[in-house]
């Protein structure tokens, strides 16, 4: 079979074009103009319905006066404005096997051609719902891989692409929906384009509800655990209101920074403490060049958890001294008398995300005990 152009299937089977292009789209077949070209399947479904028998005898003029036809006054293809007379032209051929059936030399069906089937050959797969459905699938992927993250910064990451392709899912497939609803004789893909947009939507309210745990000053598990309970929640809830704290101290952290040097104050003095939610034993910080009576050693954080429990003064300072005997055991020299005290956190301040402890060693001396 071979493809042919309406004008020459029109000569070979001796009917007007605009006749046949007036079945056509009865049939479904796209084919607008004369020179449209037939797919072969359309070209053989159109000669088995309206080719004429090669026994059939030829008409013959009886006997009598010739009669000569009337002059028309409207054009020779005023016919393919009028349907009910182009129909009335086309022969119609019954079939053994029905009226849209092809049939070899033997009489074997070999395709069942309909109105349907050639609608769904012509149909392509909507562009617009494969992106919708990729930016879904993606969403789905960062939402499950975000609580493994080795990083806080690739969990914010994550948590953006996450959004992004929620947004993306749903409105490609809002976009993709409404193209298939115009032109459903040219698209398809419907049911993808609905679940696209369904699984967008899910996306980003996940990823909302996740960052209104994360911002608000209850703890997450009094939120849904499908959202608090995730690993990433309490990562970014920890982050978030330990960069406010630290926003709130001018950018500095609540404990002092290791290798600074201090001032013990004297008994009589009557000094205001540096960090009221602080339990600390120096107060003021100078150059370790100059004669100071401690230098904290290191800082570390406990349970990096936002809505972690308090656990109280004397677990902080048993956590603080177990880690600051590694270091203390690498001191080169240690000097007499020399002491170690912990500072920490009390409980209002562990609630501001103030987990910090400081390992201080005591010892009046001038320059750095780790030089």
């Amino acid at each position: 079979m071979e493809k042919a152009t309406v004008k020459d299937l029109a000569e070979e089977l001796g009917m007007p074009p605009s006749a046949l292009i007036e079945e056509c789209q009865h049939l479904g077949i796209d084919a607008a103009w004369a020179g449209a070209t037939l797919e072969p399947v359309a070209v053989s479904m159109l000669r088995d319905r309206f080719g004429r028998s090669a026994a059939a005898p030829p008409l013959r003029r009886g006997p009598g006066p010739e009669r000569r036809a009337t002059p028309s006054k409207l054009p020779p293809t005023a016919v393919g404005s009028l349907p009910e007379v182009a129909a009335s032209l086309v022969p119609k051929l019954q079939h053994e096997h029905g009226p849209l059936s092809h049939h070899d030399e033997t009489g074997a069906e070999e395709t069942k051609v309909t109105k349907q089937s050639l609608l769904e050959q012509s149909r392509r797969f909507d562009s617009t719902a494969r992106t919708a459905l990729f930016a879904a699938g993606l969403g789905v992927v960062l939402l499950v891989a975000a609580p493994h993250s080795p990083h806080v910064v690739l969990t914010v990451f994550a948590w953006l692409i996450t959004a992004v392709s929620g947004l993306v899912a749903f409105f490609a497939g809002n976009r993709s929906r409404y193209k298939i609803t115009t032109h459903p004789e040219k698209l398809k893909g419907m049911a993808p384009a609905l679940v696209a947009m369904a699984m967008g939507l899910v996306i980003f309210a996940s990823v909302v509800g996740g960052v209104w745990v994360v911002v608000r000053d209850a703890p997450a598990s009094a939120a849904p655990s499908i959202i608090g309970g995730r690993a990433d929640v309490s990562e970014l809830r920890w982050a978030y209101h330990r960069v406010a704290r630290i926003r709130q101290e001018g950018w500095h952290r609540p404990a002092k920074d290791a290798g600074t040097c201090w001032v013990k104050p004297d008994e009589n003095d009557e000094v205001e403490p540096r960090e009221p939610e602080r339990v600390e034993s120096t107060y003021r910080d100078l150059s370790c060049t100059s004669k100071h009576d401690a230098e904290v050693l290191a800082v570390f954080s406990v349970n990096r958890d936002a809505d972690s429990p308090y656990p109280g003064a004397e677990h902080l300072v048993e956590i603080g001294r177990e880690r600051c005997q590694s270091l203390l055991e690498s001191l080169k020299t240690r000097p007499p008398g020399m002491t170690v005290e912990i500072e920490y956190p009390t409980q209002e301040g562990w609630s501001d995300a103030d987990h910090d402890v400081a390992c201080v060693v005591v010892a009046t001396r001038r320059g750095s005990i780790v030089g």
